[in-house]
């Protein structure tokens, strides 16, 4: 069964997967540009967004302020992340090509070299990890949605992205990236976006026949 834990880590890398300017600075200053107290408590997007290798995918996302949330891949991977009591997270991927249903938690996908938390899966960017500076822009871009433009400066990778960042959403509309020295590639961009009612099985994990996997390093039942 280890094979199984093998999928599991590349599934949650996969579902996991957007575009992530990694950045550290004081939460004041990251908070300050990429607002969410302003962002309804029901949200649904559908975006696109370029992997490491250029392809493109769907994405679809349904967030219930801090306490449900649903990202759709490609119609091939549901990621689910339901608040509990403790106040963490549980999450469950369902894989309907392999037909599995994977179970874990923060703590086990950090001990897998899986770094991932709310805010960026929710709300698209991960919170900061190196040295960054956050510049505000203006940018001639038309978007259907009203949001503010910043460039992210990384120190240590020498990157830089352009952000543009919705107070009302709370989410990039756009992320580009510098290819080059001159070009900027679009990485991120929303294609709709409004609020919603969640109807009965929004955040149900689907009933089915799948095999079930709890996907933990020290997992015996995967030997």
């Amino acid at each position: 069964m280890k094979k199984y834990l093998v999928i599991a880590s590349a599934a949650f890398l996969c579902a996991l997967q957007t575009p992530k300017p990694q950045a550290e600075t004081l939460p004041y200053e990251w908070g300050k540009a990429f607002a969410t107290k302003s962002a309804p408590e029901n949200v649904y997007f559908r975006a696109r967004y370029l992997d490491q290798t250029g392809k493109s995918h769907q994405l679809q996302v349904w967030r219930q302020a801090d306490l449900h949330l649903r990202r759709r891949t490609d119609d091939l991977l549901d990621l689910y992340l339901d608040k509990n009591a403790d106040g963490n997270y549980n999450y469950r991927l369902v894989d309907y090509a392999r037909q599995v249903i994977i179970s874990t938690d923060r703590a086990n996908l950090l001990r897998m070299g899986i770094i991932s938390d709310w805010f960026g899966l929710a709300h698209v960017l991960n919170f900061p990890r190196g040295n960054y500076t956050i510049t505000p822009r203006q940018e001639t871009a038309t978007m259907p949605n009203k949001c503010t433009w910043y460039q992210l400066e990384i120190t240590s990778s020498r990157s830089s992205s352009r952000i543009c960042w919705s107070d009302q959403w709370g989410l990039p509309l756009s992320i580009q990236a510098r290819t080059n020295d001159s070009e900027w590639t679009t990485q991120f961009t929303v294609e709709d976006i409004h609020t919603f009612q969640p109807a009965p099985g929004t955040f149900d994990v689907p009933r089915n026949s799948f095999l079930q996997i709890e996907a933990a390093p020290d997992n015996n039942a995967l030997d």
